[in-house]
């Protein structure tokens, strides 16, 4: 059901300024993913790539900060598209392919944000340097030194920012929050700036929207926030339920943080873009629901009236059970592929 999009035949942006192209995955990823996974990736052990990393002027001492794998896990899938395979990005963040298909299809829109094609490309694994090639790296360390002859520049976190809203709120700072609410005011709406998008609410301790982030909204005014939710998550899919995994879990959350968010006069809105576009895999089940089609994947086309009866059901079920939901908004025609009409399909 959550195969990769295919591997298209056209070659990667290059990093030709590096000598080797593992040069180029081991700079992007310092200090972002731990070295036991790139030494995996590049099949190499430990010791080479601290060394090598002191060759390209790096801090072959940096640790990697975990706070990369759970916030900054989009940016380790970007800087890797040009230079690692599908099967290498899964090993640098750990996670399985299914997962993988997932983030690109749902997370934002990555995908599209990718080109929507993955280039075609060889594995970069550690070959030892040149005494040329070597002599090359040297100089473009000390280049680099003179240009940013400060390194610390990089070591403050680059979540650091999260820790304020993350804090413990003292009944003072509650207290005050809540008597800045002005109640019957105009709904003002944000997104947290720190929020996970494609799946938030399975991960708790990652919350986007803490109480310390709520009270600073509550005196800013904010009335709403919201967070995309994808309905076979929230409540069972009778079309695939084994995509409903966990669903219990995401609904218990998401009532949590309905009722935190509103002892601070704030409501929670989703933002609901469906029906989600399925792969070839789906229809092979289902081939009376296929409709348009963009790319690997194919509308569940909303002329079906079991299609329209699914939808109704499952928003039902969603507003039943997460009661205290301020509402919803959704796109019709955005960068998602959903009903027949959204986009214009290639076929």
């Amino acid at each position: 059901m959550s195969a990769l999009p295919s591997v298209s035949q056209r070659p990667p942006v290059s990093c030709g300024w590096f000598a080797k192209p593992w040069q180029a995955v081991l700079w992007r990823n310092w200090g972002l993913v731990p070295i036991d996974r790139l030494a995996k990736v590049l099949q190499t052990d430990e010791a080479q790539l601290r060394e090598a990393a002191g060759q390209l002027g790096l801090d072959p001492d940096r640790q990697a900060d975990p706070v990369w794998l759970a916030r900054g896990y989009l940016t380790i899938i970007r800087q890797n598209w040009h230079l690692c395979t599908y099967e290498q990005i899964c090993q640098l963040l750990a996670m399985r392919e299914e997962t993988l298909a997932f983030i690109l299809k749902e997370d934002d829109f990555l995908w599209h944000k990718m080109g929507s094609f993955k280039p075609l490309l060889d594995p970069p694994v550690y070959q030892p340097l040149t005494w040329q090639e070597l002599a090359y790296t040297r100089d473009m360390a000390d280049w680099l030194n003179r240009l940013q002859p400060e390194k610390s520049w990089h070591q403050e976190n680059a979540f650091a920012f999260v820790r304020h809203f993350t804090r413990l709120l003292s009944e003072e700072e509650r207290s005050e929050a809540i008597r800045q609410v002005v109640p019957g005011n105009d709904l003002r709406t944000v997104y947290s700036y720190f929020a996970l998008y494609g799946d938030p609410l399975m991960t708790p301790e990652l919350d986007p929207f803490p109480d310390a982030l709520l009270a600073e909204y509550a005196r800013m005014g904010i009335k709403g926030v919201w967070l995309q939710g994808i309905l076979y998550q929230l409540v069972r899919f009778p079309f695939a339920p084994e995509l409903s995994e966990g669903h219990e879990v995401r609904i218990a959350n998401l009532k949590k943080l309905i009722e935190r968010a509103r002892s601070f006069d704030i409501g929670v809105y989703l933002y609901l873009n469906e029906p989600r576009a399925m792969n070839d895999a789906f229809f092979q089940r289902y081939p009376q629901l296929r409709g348009t089609r963009e790319g690997d994947f194919w509308a569940i086309c909303t002329s079906h009236p079991e299609v329209r009866q699914v939808l109704e059901d499952a928003a039902y079920e969603l507003f039943s059970q997460a009661t205290g939901l301020a509402g919803f908004f959704t796109i019709t025609m955005s960068e998602n592929l959903t009903n027949c009409y959204s986009r214009a399909g290639d076929g």
